[in-house]
């Protein structure tokens, strides 16, 4: 959905940050890219203290895009006739289970199996984020609302490594595995939550109500 001209002048950083809808996106988008990026921070670390070889974490990525490549084309074309939170919801949620089973895996075979399911929900997020961030943001501060949402998906980066490290150590990779499963739930449940808000959004002239709120040039 192409967003709208909004009235005034350039709708500056404050505009993104006063926008509650928006920033219960970031937020949630945040967690839930914490939670996947422990396909490369987690799962590594977690097969070497299993005691397989490094090359066992090979065939991960080889399984996760293969099946991008096989699944996403096709979905993308399904999804799209869903509400996109909607589908972020399921899709945060699916990333929480696969992470989750990686708890359960002991050989390569088993951890590949965790990719699949994980990368079905990774399948799911590829461009339905941007583009709901494109629908929720007034065309004067698309930029802004990029830019906020870019910031808070690189933190999650090194929100993943700090939490990986400390969990793992402390309380284990068990607690490490069911607290992406239990995060992933909060984000995929919070999501579905907002989706009647998100819908009212899109179908509506985007941030029209913010825009006139925020002062001009904010």
């Amino acid at each position: 959905m192409r967003a709208r001209p909004v009235r005034g002048r350039g709708a500056g950083y404050r505009t993104a940050l006063t926008d509650r809808l928006f920033v219960a996106l970031v937020v949630l988008a945040t967690a839930y890219a914490t939670v996947y990026a422990q396909a490369t921070v987690g799962v590594p670390l977690a097969m070497r203290d299993a005691g397989l070889a490094p090359s066992a974490y090979s065939v991960i990525p080889v399984v996760n895009g293969l099946l991008i490549v096989a699944v996403q084309p096709v979905a993308a074309r399904w999804l799209a006739r869903v509400a996109p939170l909607r589908v972020l919801a399921v899709s945060w949620g699916t990333v929480g289970v696969g992470m989750a089973l990686t708890g359960l895996a002991a050989t390569p075979a088993q951890y590949a199996a965790t990719a699949v399911v994980w990368t079905l929900g990774e399948i799911g997020v590829g461009g339905f984020t941007a583009s709901l961030v494109s629908d929720l943001a007034p065309a004067s501060a698309q930029a802004r609302y990029q830019a906020v949402f870019g910031f808070g998906w690189g933190l999650s980066k090194l929100a993943a490594a700090a939490v990986c490290g400390g969990v793992s150590a402390t309380l284990g990779w068990g607690a490490l595995w069911w607290g992406c499963a239990g995060l992933g739930a909060v984000c995929g449940g919070t999501a579905w939550l907002l989706v009647p808000a998100s819908e009212r959004r899109r179908a509506a002239d985007p941030h029209a109500a913010v825009a006139d709120a925020v002062p001009s040039g904010a």
